[in-house]
């Protein structure tokens, strides 16, 4: 070897940041599709899903629902309902698929909120937050009282924000902004809650959109009975109301009912404390923009008086491949995974070599990064 060879032993030790296969990846991601009452809640006819679609037990459909995206369960195969006849546009269906793991807890929430300082705790109150021009409002008083507008303070969302309430939570409003606002109890829809560029009959959003959201509660999230999400079949009216503010409820918004379900209150029986004498009580259609993780299957569409409930509209919001809001972030969403290293042995200075290292992701798992050392 001449003095102008020399060696170089190259060893480079490859890294991932690779998103791993949780809430955030899809559109819809429940761990138990059986109600409370033991009935296999199903999809059906009306319903569409645009995004990946994963169950931890066995998805129950009927009729002719519309799957746009990759659809998985652990089970192998779906519970069929009358009349089957499922669309599926994404690939084929996939069984026996691992199940994918759900937080029980919102601990990082509310850890989060604590430091910003926006963690309520007022035992026997209920909050009330309504979002505007970059604001988030909120409101409290007692429990089985009316509302008492003095007690109310404004939290400004020119920043990510973290709110948690340890107590039921009402909400509503146009967001602006990046903000996760959670709840220890039931978090309860009043109206639309929407992005300021959002597609105000759908809740459709630019992907450039610098708005994000998400409801977290470790209990239910539900959609209230009131008159603008549809109360007393649509005013009246039924499928014939042509006025959306008294019909269809518009979410944009990432959805997670930890501790219970994403799912309508009132549901036109005893049980409920409402029965409206229509038949059916079809109140419109919940337009979600954005990705719905619950613990368990709620209830969106009911059998009682001939039918009670909404159809579903659900579309995935891509943002969330590569992005997540305000406390649902990054070390919570993202694992790093070594590789093994690659060898180059002896390489002359001066010369080129090389080789390639393959990484795969398995599901809707997002790959970050690529570091070699």
């Amino acid at each position: 070897m001449s003095s102008s060879e020399k060696i170089l032993i190259l060893i480079l030790a490859l890294g991932a940041l690779i998103g791993t296969a949780r809430a955030l990846n899809y559109l819809w991601l429940t761990d138990e599709e059986m109600t409370v009452f033991g009935e296999h809640n199903r999809f059906w006819h009306g319903d569409t899903l645009d995004g990946p679609v994963h169950s931890n037990s066995q998805i129950a459909i009927m009729q002719d629902p519309v799957f746009l995206d990759r659809v998985s369960t652990t089970a192998d195969d779906f519970w069929h309902g009358t009349a089957y006849n499922p669309y599926f546009y994404g690939p084929p269906p996939s069984f026996n698929a691992p199940p994918v793991p759900i937080p029980e807890r919102a601990e990082r929430l509310r850890n989060g909120a604590t430091a910003e300082g926006h963690f309520y705790n007022a035992p026997g109150m209920i909050y009330y937050a309504r979002f505007g021009n970059g604001i988030c409002k909120m409101w409290r008083w007692p429990r089985g009282t009316p509302i008492d507008s003095s007690d109310s303070w404004p939290i400004n969302l020119s920043f990510p924000t973290c709110i948690f309430v340890d107590a039921p939570l009402r909400l509503k409003g146009i967001v602006q902004g990046k903000v996760t606002i959670g709840s220890s109890h039931v978090i309860e829809i009043e109206d639309d809650i929407l992005y300021a560029d959002s597609d105000s009959l759908t809740g459709v959003t630019p992907e450039s959109s610098q708005n994000m959201l998400a409801l977290v509660s470790e209990g239910d999230i539900k959609i209230r009975n009131t008159p603008a999400n549809g109360r007393w079949n649509s005013g009246w009216a039924g499928l014939s109301q042509i006025n959306r503010d008294s019909t269809d409820v518009v979410i944009t918004a990432a959805l997670y009912a930890l501790g219970g379900s994403f799912t309508f209150e009132n549901q036109n029986d005893p049980d409920s404390g409402y029965v409206c004498d229509c038949s059916p009580d079809d109140r419109g259609t919940v337009y979600v923009f954005g990705a719905i993780c619950q613990r368990r299957r709620g209830y969106m569409h009911r059998s009682t008086n001939g039918s009670t409930g909404y159809l579903r509209k659900l579309k995935y919001d891509q943002r969330f491949r590569h992005d997540a809001p305000p406390c649902t972030g990054r070390d919570m969403w993202w694992d790093e995974e070594p590789t093994d290293s690659i060898d180059f042995g002896d390489v002359v200075v001066g010369t080129t070599v090389s080789d390639t290292a393959h990484v795969y992701t398995l599901y809707y798992s997002r790959l970050g990064a690529v570091y070699a050392n």
